[in-house]
């Protein structure tokens, strides 16, 4: 049907596109005419009589597109066609009324998110457990649209915000920042997700599927948005620029910005990386906004081509013989000038071969996916963000490991384990301080003691019956040979949890608070049954998974203990 004349697309600069096959979908674009549409269905019946595989016509959907659609009519009216204002095409309804086709696409998804949550609401996960099902059944309704329509409003990501921060915190208010939240949990984060920069990740990635696809859609990219010029190597300055004069395609205008937020959040390049900039639209010289059109197509492109082969620059002499350009010499002196003192001060390498801008090598550097896009945007918003909670730690006790607590959180296989510890340290767990503070507890005071303000210091730690739990704890292991010296059981190791949870010592601590958060009355041998219930697991899991030396390495001290 491509090779078929009588058959007309829609042609655009030149470029005449037919028919688009997705999965089971196929998609005719033709010229709106009546021979074009009859020529078409008088091949499809002639590819069923030789195939078997017979198009249903009956189900056949047509809809004009462009301008003044409203005034057409129907055509081949002895074929049963379905003419429509909106059709679906593999999830996403088109219409010819751009801005509502966009709105009305996302707001349908809003229910469905509502109704996936409803069914896993009630369900007592951990913090981990609901971020894990928005990852896995929330965020897929979502990332078909994201990738392939104009960004939605402001307000939608700010209402899609509000609905998976309430079901994270069952409603109540945030008690954690948004911008903590977001961070990883080796960087004391729990790993939610940026929807912002989750929907500019997705954008960024078109960028390696214009550059590396051959396809009818990146030609006509570049004939009709990127002008028949690679624009992707520009600044962030350029590219918001850029955004804003092709307002009349929304999609790549979101696209432009999206790698101009990106290009912010890449960082400032070493000087070694300066070589692989861009002269032109480039933060590394004067000339951010334009270039001298002249020198750019004689081949001076990047600021390593004006390096001879000793890594010094070039005279402008030097330059107008190997490259042939014109100007005047204080042109060149200008150029020149304008560049990183630390990039022509440095000792510089030329470099040879095909050279790329270090943000789109970036980009360009997985095969598939933007996971890497998108850990590059989270860090740019929560640059210099700094826990509440690490400041009122330093308060209490000096010289902590930030890196090391935040590691072995990220080490704990536990769900249940990691919550808990997770709440610990950020002081978000519900102690009797926290409730009265909220006007929930009618008392500070703690519950076993009745002596002190119940602060998470005092509840795991401080608390006259919490120190003869631990201090039973401390003889169990020493009369088992597994602590030698009981100073590891310290107000810090326990509460920070410094002991690595692949330990036998680690996750007793970690059994041991969960006990105190669950439990009225400290009894060791609570903690003893729990250890060999979590054992019996972990040997299930270890044979599973066939390898053993883990298990053995943590559980071997504890075998006559737990006997």
């Amino acid at each position: 049907m491509r090779q078929n004349q009588n058959i007309k697309g829609i042609t655009i600069h030149g470029i005449e596109i037919k028919v688009s096959c997705y999965a089971d979908d196929t998609l005719f674009l033709l010229d709106g005419s009546v021979n074009s549409c009859r020529r078409l269905f008088h091949d499809l019946g002639t590819f069923a009589k030789f195939s078997g595989l017979r198009p249903n016509i009956a189900k056949t959907q047509a809809m004009w597109v462009g301008h003044g659609v409203e005034e057409r009519t129907g055509l081949c009216e002895e074929l049963p066609i379905q003419w429509t204002n909106r059709m679906k095409v593999l999830g996403i309804s088109f219409e010819n009324d751009l801005d509502n086709m966009s709105k009305n696409n996302f707001e349908g998804k809003i229910d469905e998110i509502k109704s996936v949550i409803k069914t896993w609401y009630r369900r007592h996960l951990t913090i981990y457990g609901k971020i894990c099902v928005i990852k896995s059944l929330i965020l897929p309704k979502l990332t078909h649209l994201l990738s392939s329509l104009p960004n939605p409003t402001p307000e939608f990501i700010r209402g899609l915000d509000t609905i998976l921060y309430q079901f994270v915190w069952n409603g109540k208010r945030d008690k954690i920042s948004r911008k903590s939240m977001a961070k990883q949990v080796q960087y004391g984060g729990a790993g939610m997700v940026d929807t912002h920069s989750y929907m500019q990740a997705l954008k960024v990635s078109w960028v390696k599927r214009q550059l590396q696809s051959d396809n009818q859609w990146a030609k006509l990219f570049e004939c009709k948005i990127g002008f028949g010029d690679c624009i992707w190597d520009r600044n962030a300055r350029s590219l918001k620029n850029f955004s804003r004069r092709i307002q009349f395609n929304r999609f790549w205008s979101d696209v432009a910005l999206a790698v101009a937020e990106f290009k912010a959040a890449y960082g400032d390049y070493s000087w070694d990386e300066m070589s692989s900039c861009s002269l032109w639209y480039s933060d590394y010289s004067k000339f951010y906004n334009n270039r001298i059109h002249s020198w750019f197509s004689r081949g001076i492109r990047f600021l390593n081509d004006m390096l001879k082969a000793d890594g010094a620059i070039m005279s402008f002499e030097e330059a107008k013989h190997i490259y042939g350009i014109a100007g005047l010499q204080f042109d060149y002196d200008c150029v020149v000038s304008s560049l990183p003192r630390i990039w022509r001060t440095a000792n510089k390498t030329k470099l040879y071969g095909p050279l790329i801008d270090p943000s789109l090598a970036f980009i360009l550097s997985k095969s598939h996916g933007a996971k890497h896009i998108y850990g590059k945007l989270v860090s740019l918003k929560i640059k210099g963000h700094v826990h509440k909670w690490e400041r009122k730690w330093n308060e209490v006790f000096r010289d902590i490991a930030w890196n090391e607590v935040y590691g072995n959180i990220s080490r704990i296989n536990s769900m249940r384990y990691r919550s808990t510890q997770y709440k610990i340290v950020t002081r978000t767990h519900a102690t009797q301080s926290l409730l009265h503070q909220i006007g929930v507890a009618n008392s500070n005071t703690c519950n076993r003691c009745r002596e002190y303000e119940d602060n998470i210091e005092h509840k795991f730690w401080h608390c006259r019956f919490v120190q003869i739990f631990w201090n039973s704890i401390a003889d169990w292991l020493t009369a088992n040979q597994i602590l030698e010296n009981r100073t590891n059981l310290s107000a810090k190791s326990v509460l920070l949890g410094l002991g690595a949870a692949s330990t036998f010592i680690g996750h007793v601590i970690l059994v041991a608070k969960m006990i105190i958060q669950r439990r009225e009355h400290l009894r060791l041998t609570e903690v003893i049954r729990w250890l060999q219930s979590d054992r019996e697991l972990e040997e299930v899991v270890a044979r599973v998974r066939g390898d053993r030396r883990p298990f053995v390495e943590k559980w071997e001290p504890a075998t006559e203990a737990l006997s």
